[in-house]
């Protein structure tokens, strides 16, 4: 029963090409299964080029995940193939091994599938496939990783569609990120890799395709301390600016790097990186990424700093604020958009109001308690009235209103019933409940 569903979903991702099954091992499925009507020619032209003893490649990363995908590569009316695949090839000793990964290309004439372009990497493996137009005539390139860009051993190879013909380019580029889009504003797209290293700075490296050949048009080093890559954000980034935003990991904190073409001075800028100090402004230990916060189509970069005077359990990431902050590349600046307290365990943050800001605390109790505090500047920043309390309570304890009066519930989180209630203060920061569970938001897994 298993093999037959397993069957049933690589049938389907071979009708539905980029479709993505990631619970499945598709790659020891051996042949693919047998379509019916204009798919099946794509099947039957694939298979006398191959053989029927073929092994399905599946791309591991991007948003192409397909070993057979369609996409217009010569720029004409209809679309074309891609199909990724390997065959036993005998060795020496007369066993069977499996030789390289192959690539087909088919297009579509008078009705009739026929062969296009066929290649072959010495990867046993498909990163990922990206589709941008790189030459500026409208017609998009395939550009494809091949092995394992986890370990940073992806290599590329661009692919464009001429004259009713596939030529083949060689990046000599390994990268463990890669991003295609128009970076310079000039209506055609670049070529981004981010390549890691041990013991050597992130490096990134912007290229285009000029006069048939691949150009690097700049390359820029970024921390070594990063280990892993965990968030990558394309597109505008700020007012009409594209680049890259990126979250990595380094021992127990995480960083944020910006990355995009200054089309002044010609060249990559990073500038949360201080390339004379070596360190990143955006270093925190609250594991929390980049995003859009407010809605307005632009990330935000988290900005974090110990809250003064916090009491109580230990400080986690409920003792942190936030400042989630906008860059503005044609000032080199980055603005506040929003200040928040954020609590992992729980699964909600809390966005405070402008006025709260310098001027409160928090502190958290064994109860799943938190307590928003004015700060007492004349006592040393002491805690003054207590202005907000979250709680979060079992759904027993609060069917059965145990410690829950004065409490409005804000929503449920799994088994627990979160809720506010805000004290009786003469202070001129009190907000009312209202307001307070406007600004509440549950968590989703990006923080």
């Amino acid at each position: 029963m298993k093999k037959r569903i397993a069957i049933l979903a690589v049938s389907l991702c071979f009708l539905l090409s980029g479709c993505s099954f990631p619970a499945l091992d598709p790659q020891n499925l051996m042949t693919p299964p047998r379509p019916t009507g204009e798919r099946a020619q794509i099947h039957d032209l694939l298979t006398q080029e191959a053989g029927s003893n073929v092994t399905l490649r599946y791309p591991g990363a991007g948003n192409y995940r397909s070993a057979i995908l369609l996409h217009n590569i010569f720029g004409d009316s209809s679309e074309e193939a891609m199909a990724f695949y390997k065959t036993p090839s005998d060795t020496n000793d007369g066993s069977k091994a499996i030789s390289g990964t192959n690539l087909l290309f088919m297009t579509e004439k008078d009705g009739k599938w026929e062969l296009a372009g066929k290649f072959q990497n010495t990867a046993s493996q498909v990163d990922r496939v990206c589709f941008g137009d790189l030459d500026g005539d409208g017609i998009d390139e395939a550009i494809v990783g091949w092995g394992d860009s986890t370990a940073g051993l992806s290599n590329l190879t661009v692919y464009s569609g001429k004259s009713e013909k596939i030529t083949e380019e060689k990046l000599n580029q390994t990268y463990n990120e890669l991003v295609v889009q128009d970076f310079d504003g000039d209506g055609i797209d670049e070529l981004m890799t981010i390549s890691m290293n041990p013991h050597q700075p992130i490096v990134a490296s912007l290229f285009r395709l000029k006069d048939g050949a691949m150009q690097m048009m700049d390359s820029i080093k970024l921390d070594s301390s990063v280990s892993a890559i965990t968030n990558v954000i394309t597109g505008e980034i700020s007012a009409g600016q594209k680049g890259v935003i990126l979250d990595g990991t380094m021992s127990n904190n995480m960083i944020t790097e910006i990355l995009y073409w200054d089309a002044k001075n010609q060249c990559l800028m990073a500038p949360l990186y201080e390339t004379n100090t070596m360190k990143n402004s955006a270093l925190r230990s609250v594991t929390v990424s980049s995003q859009d916060v407010d809605g307005d189509g632009l990330p935000e970069v988290p900005f974090v700093s110990l809250l003064p005077a916090y009491a109580g359990q230990s400080s986690d990431d409920v003792g942190n604020l936030i400042s989630w902050q906008k860059y503005d590349s044609s000032k080199g600046v980055f603005t506040q958009a929003q200040l928040m307290v954020r609590n992992s365990r729980d699964g909600y943050s809390f966005s405070l109001p402008d006025s709260w800001s310098k001027n409160v605390t928090t502190e958290r109790t064994y109860d799943r308690s938190l307590t928003f505090y004015e700060l007492d500047r004349q006592k040393e920043n002491s805690l003054g009235d207590a202005l907000l309390t979250i709680r979060a309570f079992s759904q027993a304890d609060w069917d059965n209103q145990n410690g829950t009066q004065g409490y409005t519930q804000f929503q449920k989180n799994g088994d627990l019933v979160l809720a506010v209630t805000c004290p009786q203060t003469q202070s001129s920061l009190r907000i009312p409940v209202s307001e307070a569970l406007g600004r509440m938001k549950l968590l989703d897994n990006g923080g």
